[in-house]
C-alpha cells in the first residue's frame, strides 16, 4: 500500500520514468505479499482448532488421580511388615503358583543390583538357599513335641512313696513331695504352700491322699498342685492292699510309728488281723456314710479343733475306696490308670508315653516303708470268710469299676490272680 501512495505522488509531480518503474515492482510484489499473508492466517487457525501431536500425547500419558480413601490407607501404613501383620494368617487367600512365582515383583520398576543377583542364582530359585534352609527347618534332635504335664495322686498302700521318690530323682515333684521336705523319698523343693492342720479333716489333712475332687472345692488355687496336667494313679487288688494297710507302720495295727502304739499281740496271728480288718472297714464306712450325708451343694462347714472335725480314719484316707478318686460319678477324674500287680512294666509305658526319663527299682529294694524283714507276714489267702464279706460291701465299686474278681473265700490252691480282668490300664 506505500508503494501505491508512492506512485501516484510521483505521478502528480510528473515524474512519469519514476513511476513506470515503481508500478511494475509493486506488480511483482503485491503477489508475493498477499501469498505470504495468506499462509500465515491458514498457521494460525488451524492451530486455534487442534492442539499439537506433542500435546496430545502428554496428555495421554498423564496418570489420573487415585481414590483418596486409597491414599491415606497408604499413607497410614508405610510399613510392609505393620502392614502384613494387620491381617490374620486365617483371612489370606491361599497363594497361587503365579502368586508365588510374581510376588514381591514389579516389571515396571528398574531392578536393583541384589534382585539381578537373586534373579540369576538357580539354587536359590530351587529353593537350596541354606539361611533360608535354617529359618524353616528345626534345630536337629530338638523336641518339638508338646506333651501334657503329669502328676501323680496318691492313693495310700499302692507303692506311690516308690514313685514319689523316682519322680524326685529326676527333679519333678510329685505328690508329698509338693507339700514338704521328705528324707527317706529324697524330694526338698516343695511348691504348694501348706501347712498341716491341727484337727482332723477329710479334705485338708494329707491333702496328697485327698480325691482331686474334693481337694478342689476346699483349697486355694495355689495349693492345687494339678490343674492343668492330666493325672495318674496306681490301683490294687482290694484283698492285698487291705493286709497292706494292717501292715502300715502309720496306721496299721501296732503301728511303729505311732507314739502310742502298744505292741501286746502278734500282728502276725491270723485271729488278730481278721479282728482288725473288720473293725477298721466298719468305722470307715461308717465315718464315709456320715460324710456323704452332706448335700451336694452345700458350703463347706468350717473346721478347726474341736469343731466339726472329721473322724480320724476318714481324714487319714487310708483304705478309702479308689473309684473315688478316678471318678466322680460316671465321669472320668484320672485318665492314666496303672495296676500295682503290674506297677513295673505300665509305670515304664506310661513314662514313656509323657516322655519321662523315670524307672522304678525292684519292690524289694524300692519299698520305702516296707517291713521285709518280717517273714512270717500274712496275706489275702489268710482272711476269713465272714471279713471278705465285709470287704466286698465295702470294696465293691473298685471290683466292679476295676475288673478286679470278687470271691467269698480262700482256698490255698484255688489259683486266684489279683490282677484286673478289664483293660483300664495306661
Amino acid at each position: 500500500m506505500t508503494m501505491v501512495k508512492m506512485a501516484s505522488r510521483s505521478m502528480k509531480r510528473g515524474n512519469s520514468g519514476v513511476t513506470m518503474k515503481m508500478c511494475k515492482a509493486m506488480f511483482v510484489l503485491v503477489p508475493v505479499i498477499l501469498l505470504s499473508q495468506s499462509l500465515i492466517m491458514f498457521t494460525q487457525r488451524n492451530d486455534a482448532i487442534s492442539p499439537s501431536v506433542n500435546h496430545k500425547t502428554k496428555m495421554e500419558v498423564k496418570k489420573p488421580k487415585e481414590p483418596l480413601g486409597d491414599l491415606q490407607k497408604d499413607k497410614k501404613v508405610t510399613d510392609p511388615d505393620e502392614k502384613e501383620s494387620k491381617t490374620s494368617d486365617h483371612s489370606k487367600p491361599a497363594p497361587t503358583a503365579k502368586d508365588e512365582t510374581s510376588k514381591g515383583s514389579n516389571p515396571d520398576k528398574p531392578k536393583s543390583e541384589d534382585e539381578k543377583d537373586e534373579e540369576e542364582s538357580p539354587e536359590e530359585e530351587n529353593g537350596n538357599d541354606e539361611g533360608d534352609a535354617n529359618e524353616e527347618e528345626p534345630d536337629i534332635g530338638k523336641d518339638t513335641k508338646t506333651s501334657e504335664r503329669l502328676e501323680f495322686v496318691h492313693i495310700t498302700k499302692t507303692g506311690g512313696s516308690a514313685v514319689e521318690k523316682a519322680g524326685a530323682k529326676q527333679g519333678i515333684t510329685w505328690g508329698a513331695c509338693h507339700y514338704m521336705n521328705i528324707t527317706e523319698v529324697g524330694c526338698s523343693s516343695p511348691d504348694v504352700p501348706y501347712e498341716a492342720p491341727n484337727y482332723q479333716s477329710y479334705a485338708l489333712t494329707s491333702p496328697w491322699h485327698t480325691p482331686p475332687k474334693l481337694l478342689r472345692k476346699y483349697v486355694n488355687d495355689d495349693q492345687y498342685p494339678y490343674d492343668d496336667a492330666d493325672l495318674f494313679v496306681i490301683i490294687r487288688n482290694p484283698y492285698s492292699r487291705i493286709l497292706s494297710e494292717y501292715y502300715c507302720p502309720w496306721l496299721g495295727f501296732q503301728a511303729k510309728f505311732r507314739e502310742d502304739t502298744k505292741h501286746e499281740k502278734d500282728p502276725n496271728d491270723p485271729d488278730v488281723m481278721n479282728h482288725w480288718v473288720k473293725s477298721m472297714i466298719t468305722r470307715l464306712s461308717k465315718a464315709m456314710d456320715e460324710f456323704n450325708e452332706r448335700k451336694e451343694g452345700d458350703e463347706p462347714k468350717e473346721q478347726k479343733k474341736g469343731l466339726n472335725e472329721d473322724k480320724y480314719v476318714l481324714a487319714q484316707k487310708h483304705y478309702f475306696n479308689q473309684a473315688e478318686y478316678v471318678y466322680d460319678g460316671d465321669e472320668v477324674i484320672i485318665k492314666n490308670v496303672v495296676h500295682y500287680e503290674n506297677l513295673s512294666a505300665e509305670f515304664d509305658a506310661l513314662m514313656a508315653k509323657y516322655n519321662i526319663n523315670a524307672t522304678l527299682p525292684p519292690k524289694e529294694k524300692g519299698g520305702i516303708y516296707t517291713d521285709t524283714k518280717n517273714k512270717k507276714r500274712l496275706s489275702y489267702l489268710d482272711l476269713y470268710p465272714e471279713t471278705i464279706e465285709v470287704i466286698n460291701e465295702f470294696a465293691k465299686p473298685d471290683f466292679e469299676k476295676f475288673g478286679y474278681k470278687m470271691v467269698d473265700k480262700f482256698e490255698k490252691d484255688d489259683g486266684y490272680s489279683l490282677e484286673a480282668k478289664t483293660d483300664t490300664k495306661a
